[in-house]
């Protein structure tokens, strides 16, 4: 499946020049937040410089990460959250730049919260009852 979600986004960005996609993971949080639409759009992988955010394929998984450094025609990549793992790209990896991030609201992300401390509480407490019984 992550093949196909690959050469479908590579399709979009290379005939249409930009496509939405929507992002999962936390390692660009805060900058990109888990859930978030990005704006990928077509680029020639030497025009990327430091700091830009671009997409990326490694064996069919999609990447969205910050460039940190060039080494000969290697790009280095790698999230925003220490700890996270620096890849290294040629640029037949490259899909496209990031130049757009739309995060969700404040109001999604504290609802999901909720959920997900209640669906906690819950699953605790059943738990619980049944080492009762």
């Amino acid at each position: 499946m992550q093949r196909v979600e690959e050469e479908l986004l590579r399709d979009a960005v290379r005939t249409v020049g930009r496509c939405r996609m929507r992002v999962g993971g936390f390692c660009m949080t805060p900058s990109i937040r888990h859930g978030a639409w990005v704006i990928v759009e077509r680029i020639d992988p030497s025009a990327l410089s430091a700091g830009d955010i671009a997409v990326y394929s490694i064996d069919g998984r999609l990447f969205t990460h910050r460039m940190v450094s060039r080494e000969g025609t290697a790009l280095r990549f790698r999230g925003d959250q220490p700890g996270y793992l620096v890849h290294d790209v040629v640029p037949d990896m490259i899909i496209g730049k990031v130049t757009g991030i739309e995060n969700p609201p404040l109001i999604k992300r504290l609802f999901e919260r909720i959920r997900t401390h209640v669906s906690r509480i819950v699953g605790a407490k059943a738990a619980v009852c049944a080492a009762d019984c």
